[in-house]
């Protein structure tokens, strides 16, 4: 269920800014949950539907994460406000990896490194982030753990100035 501020009142200079499209239009907003039922700790997250019309008149469907932070009643709401886990994460979604996707398209990796920061609004504790499951990712099953391919990715990417975590 979407916050009632949520609204595509509210989407539409975000998402004119984000495209550089002052034309665009967002004619209808509705969500899912974009995690299973215990599968997210920190924050709620909701994959919001967005229907729009950009200024060249084409229709589209996008979709987007919102995560917003836990309200205060969640009992490990008071450990992440305590450590200013929200806002350090804002700050790491607003500056920090925006310029380090720039760094590395300066030395041509041009990968995808993260989630396009869309918009990050501290007043409401929210962040609206690209959807990469249109890229098809997936979140690995945190229980299941790293099958052995993955673990020698890791291993093999690891610097070797820092402890392994696997050691």
């Amino acid at each position: 269920m979407l916050p009632n501020w949520l609204t595509a009142e509210y989407l539409q200079p975000k998402l004119r800014a984000y495209y550089k499209d002052d034309q665009l239009k967002v004619l209808k907003v509705w969500s899912k949950p974009a995690t299973e039922k215990g599968q997210n700790y920190m924050s709620l997250m909701t994959r919001i539907h967005v229907d729009i019309q950009q200024g060249d008149g084409i229709f589209q469907n996008r979709t987007y994460i919102i995560k917003e932070a836990l309200s205060e009643g969640v009992p490990q709401a008071k450990v992440f406000l305590e450590y200013d886990v929200y806002n350090r994460e804002m700050d790491m979604y607003e500056f920090i990896l925006p310029k380090m996707n720039e760094l590395l398209q300066e030395v041509a990796l041009t990968g995808k490194f993260t989630a396009d920061t869309i918009f990050v609004d501290r007043e409401y504790s929210t962040m609206i982030l690209e959807d990469l499951a249109q890229y098809n990712y997936v979140n690995a099953d945190r229980v299941k753990q790293l099958d052995l391919a993955h673990k020698n990715l890791l291993w093999k990417c690891w610097p070797s100035s820092m402890q392994h975590p696997l050691s």
